[in-house]
Order: C-alpha cells, then sequence, then structure tokens
C-alpha cells in the first residue's frame, strides 16, 4: 500500500507598534494594511 501524506502549514507572524493610539505591523513591508484598536462591551482591548 502506497501511502501519501500531504501537508500544508502556514505561518503568520506580526509585530507590532501602537503609538498614538495608532497599530502598526512592523514586519509588513507595504505597510497596507489597516489594523484598528477596537473594545468590547466588557471594556476589553482587541
Amino acid at each position: 500500500i502506497n501511502s501519501r501524506y500531504e501537508h500544508q502549514i502556514k505561518v503568520s507572524i506580526s509585530y507590532l507598534e501602537l503609538y498614538n493610539e495608532t497599530l502598526i505591523d512592523l514586519l509588513d513591508e507595504a505597510n497596507d494594511s489597516q489594523l484598528n484598536i477596537q473594545e468590547d462591551q466588557k471594556g476589553y482591548v482587541f
């Protein structure tokens, strides 16, 4: 029996800077992603 396994691995890394309530991904060379700071009803920031 010939078994063949295919795996796909995706790794995403962000290195963020928070400055003047603006998030910047320092690893995004294009710097085209808009990152937003949000707060839920309990006051947790995400």
